[in-house]
């Protein structure tokens, strides 16, 4: 009877390792299959990063030729102003020495003026003076 008693329990106790044994594999089988959903999603993630990864790096080209775009824009701009600057001064100088040449040139037609004035008064005086003298005191030569 111990016999038969050992044998039964033997009988449980493979039962129970069979059973076991088929939950091991259905729980590896489970967790094989989350594994392999995980490794998909984690591969699925992977996919759209790099796709991220790539436009950020044609924004970042973009962006970088923009930013050579505009510098050199930039540049161009300076080299005008300095330019620009550059003739606003010799203009200036142009200016003041135009202003100076009309100064001359006032004062040489003022001085003609009065020079002209000067004479005029002359001429008149002796036109004058030939109008009294009787016409046989000229003497013409």
């Amino acid at each position: 009877e111990h016999a038969l008693h050992v044998e039964r329990l033997r009988k449980g106790l493979e039962q129970q390792i069979k059973d076991l044994q088929t939950r091991l594999d259905e729980a590896e089988g489970n967790a094989l299959k989350g594994g392999k959903r995980i490794l998909a999603k984690l591969e699925q993630r992977i996919h759209e990063l790099e796709g991220e990864t790539e436009m950020e790096q044609h924004r970042h080209q973009e962006t970088l030729k923009e930013l050579r775009k505009t510098d050199r824009r930039l540049k161009e701009l300076a080299f005008q102003t300095e330019e620009d600057h550059k003739n606003q001064l010799r203009l200036q100088d142009l200016v003041e020495k135009l202003q100076n040449k009309t100064k001359v040139y006032k004062r040489q037609v003022e001085e003609a003026e009065e020079i002209a004035s000067l004479n005029l008064a002359k001429y008149r005086k002796v036109q004058a003076e030939l109008g009294k003298c009787p016409s046989s005191h000229l003497l013409f030569y």
